[in-house]
């Protein structure tokens, strides 16, 4: 994994001890066209290092049709937003595909300040599979720079990758201790959401 060099979350590492639902984040629905997944806040990573970790990703059947990255970077230090680099692997067709990008395909520059970038991809285009002993597919996502740890500080801010889906039916009663937990209080403490052109359609 290119830029990666530390690995400091884990999925089945319970936070605070509370069960969270597998499937949801507050205003996400079992029918809903899109699956938002969170990319974490400055209380769990500023800028500084590398992390990598596992969060929840569509369920088992369901097929992906398009996916958007959407990025808002804070760039507090003097190490270049540009330098930032993302990966991210989806459990999609019977493999894990993986997609990298930094923050100069994002069009970010070198001085501090808040970047916001956007990209679409459809790399991960086709019928999600579940890791086995999951109610879910796992997404993997690492964070640091393009030649190794990053050096920020720096944060994200009401960052996603949205994945355009068919849905299926959730089964009753899904659901795991994990980092969605963390995900959960981060957006019960305020997060504005999902870009709202992306917004489900009424039911």
């Amino acid at each position: 994994m290119r830029g990666v060099l530390i690995a400091s979350a884990a999925c089945c590492t319970t936070l605070g001890g509370s069960p969270a639902r597998a499937d949801h984040i507050p205003g996400h629905e079992n029918d809903d066209p899109t699956f938002p997944v969170p990319l974490p806040g400055p209380d769990f990573w500023n800028g500084d290092g590398a992390i990598m970790g596992l969060f929840i990703g569509p369920r088992e059947g369901t097929e992906i049709t398009g996916t958007t990255i959407d990025i808002t970077w804070v760039q507090e230090g003097q190490w270049p937003a540009s330098d930032l680099f993302i990966e991210v692997g989806v459990q999609v067709n019977n493999d894990t595909v993986h997609f990298e990008l930094s923050g100069a395909d994002l069009g970010f520059g070198d001085e501090p300040g808040t970047y916001h970038g956007e990209l679409s991809t459809d790399m991960f285009n086709g019928i999600v599979w579940e890791y086995p002993g999951w109610p879910h597919s796992l997404i993997d996502l690492g964070i640091g720079g393009t030649h190794g740890a990053y050096e920020g500080p720096g944060h994200f801010e009401d960052s996603w990758i949205v994945f355009d889906v068919i849905p299926v039916p959730a089964p009753q009663a899904a659901s795991v201790l994990g980092l969605a937990s963390l995900l959960l209080r981060q957006r019960r403490a305020g997060h504005a959401g999902p870009p709202p052109r992306r917004a489900a359609a009424p039911a």
